[in-house]
């Protein structure tokens, strides 16, 4: 199947959308199995995952395999230019540089315990990050988590007992966690007491459901605006 990846470039710096019947989607690139972990780079190139590899498209529209790493997914770029990645198959976040080599392994364990499949990440302003690890959780098997990992790298038991945790985002503030739990279609909110710990889970948004011939809906990615709103996929 082909899936395309659009790009709403108001949404992206943070206007008023317009109304949804004056929505017109542009189609920036076509990749050739499921899209995950869109993310841009200073220089305004964009990077895509899909099945074992990301595809970079560069602000004139010239699209590439930029990494294979097995089974990409959540992606950030860091200020000195090199990206972590989530990937389910080795079961860890990858260090990669600019050019899309792997250089390490930025997490791949928790108290000795290795990771099932991280999925999503989130910058934490003191030189961390969070990501989720939902591994085969689900509502019946309640068993995703959510980790911290410092400026010294080492991995830290933020959250446990999810059903399926996805997309994560953290406000710029550094002070909430958000934390889409794909399981029981919500968004959950935690309070950031100190980087890598958080006060009691909260409902934030219990999603809609069932909206005309769709499915259930399942939060996925998610992303803020300057304006702190909140875009659910």
């Amino acid at each position: 199947m082909l899936l395309i990846f659009f790009l709403h470039l108001l949404g992206l710096l943070g206007f008023d959308l317009p109304a949804e019947k004056n929505v017109n989607p542009v189609e920036v690139v076509r990749v050739p199995s499921y899209c995950e972990g869109i993310v841009f780079d200073q220089q305004g190139n964009g990077y895509i995952s899909h099945g074992k590899f990301i595809t970079r498209v560069c602000p004139d529209g010239k699209a590439s395999i930029w990494a294979e790493t097995g089974s990409p997914d959540g992606h950030k770029v860091l200020g000195d230019s090199t990206h972590l990645v989530c990937d389910e198959s080795q079961h860890a976040i990858l260090h990669l540089d600019a050019h899309g080599k792997v250089i390490g392994k930025a997490s791949a364990e928790c108290n000795g315990k290795p990771l099932r499949g991280p999925n999503d990440l989130t910058i934490d302003p003191k030189g961390g990050f969070y990501f989720t690890d939902p591994g085969d959780s689900s509502q019946a098997r309640p068993i995703g988590t959510v980790h911290y990992v410092d400026s010294k790298g080492k991995t830290h038991l933020v959250a446990k007992g999810l059903a399926y945790p996805n997309g994560i985002v953290l406000r710029p503030n550094g002070k909430t966690l958000l934390v889409g739990e794909s399981g029981f279609n919500r968004i959950l909110s935690y309070k950031v007491l100190t980087p890598g710990e958080v006060d009691l889970m909260q409902v934030f948004a219990d999603l809609p459901s069932k909206q005309g011939d769709q499915i259930d809906n399942q939060p996925d990615g998610m992303c803020l605006d300057e304006a702190g709103n909140l875009y659910i996929a």
